[in-house]
């Protein structure tokens, strides 16, 4: 499960202007997309890790993907790699991590490409059961070499599971969305289908 930013020609001010930007190439495909989140469906679909299986001490750090659909002033389907760190032997401890190389793939009005910038992980952990989220501002190329962007704020939930070994794997759903800065205030895209993962 995943809130980004985005520019886009036809909807009424959506960012703010940069003159002669080129979109940059998309990292992942319509395939990766749908790879990551069958994985997430896969994971979410197992019961959180017992006690028994946790790490007493130390930490771990879960490689995955977050992915999902926009919706609202920008549209399209997004999917970007993310790396969570997860600590354990307090009764609650912190998580952090990011995403990153984010692509932005069948938009109504961009071109497949992957978003500037990155969104910064931010929760803790309780037991087997993952919550925080993930923010930060996106930016997108429109085919007229204008860039724009969005703040994201994407609150997640989840669980570390057990999938071949002891919580080896972390999962859940990302929900939010992201609001469009300068003269693009006001507008506003929603994350939906958000799904992420990771295993370690």
């Amino acid at each position: 499960m995943m809130t980004t930013t985005l520019r886009l020609t036809g909807l009424a001010g959506l960012l703010a202007l940069t003159a002669c930007a080129t979109p940059t190439p998309p990292v992942y495909d319509t395939g990766d997309y749908f790879d990551a989140a069958a994985q997430a469906a896969r994971l979410n679909a197992l019961p959180a890790a017992p006690s028994a299986d946790l790490p007493v001490s130390g930490s771990a750090t879960y490689d995955g993907f977050m992915s999902g659909r926009l919706t609202g002033d920008a549209d399209g389907r997004v999917v970007g790699a993310m790396r969570m760190n997860i600590g354990f032997g307090g009764a609650t401890d912190a998580i952090s991590g990011r995403v990153s190389d984010i692509t932005l793939l069948g938009s109504t009005d961009l071109d497949d490409q992957t978003l500037g910038g990155f969104l910064t992980i931010d929760g803790s952990r309780a037991g087997s059961n993952v919550i925080g989220a993930a923010g930060g501002r996106l930016t997108a190329v429109d085919g007229t070499g204008i860039a724009g962007g969005y703040d994201m704020n994407l609150p997640f939930n989840g669980a570390l599971r057990s999938d071949v070994t002891g919580a080896d794997s972390v999962s859940g759903r990302v929900t939010g969305g992201g609001v469009g800065t300068g003269w693009a205030s006001g507008e506003v895209v929603t994350l939906q289908d958000g799904r992420f993962y990771g295993q370690r």
